[in-house]
């Protein structure tokens, strides 16, 4: 929030590191709406079960990404 500053080469860096840490911040937000939904997905005892197909979800998959809501078939 701060007036940036008057070397142009300066400005270019402190709005590169404004994008890059809006993204990060929509990819945080992204993840943590994923894992409340896996959350709620335990809560209803349908943790684990791919909502695409139906089928139950791998283990391994679940260890690699716990907040998944699809199995591998689904999501590839």
């Amino acid at each position: 929030d701060k007036p940036l500053e008057a070397d142009f080469a300066e400005q270019a860096v402190e709005r590169a590191n404004d994008e890059v840490l809006e993204v990060l911040d929509r990819d945080m937000r992204d993840e943590v709406r994923q894992i409340d939904h896996a959350i709620e997905l335990m809560e209803k005892g349908k943790y684990g079960i791919c909502e695409s197909c139906g089928d139950s979800i791998a283990p391994k998959r679940l260890e690699a990404v716990p907040y998944t809501n699809v199995c591998i078939n689904c999501a590839s």
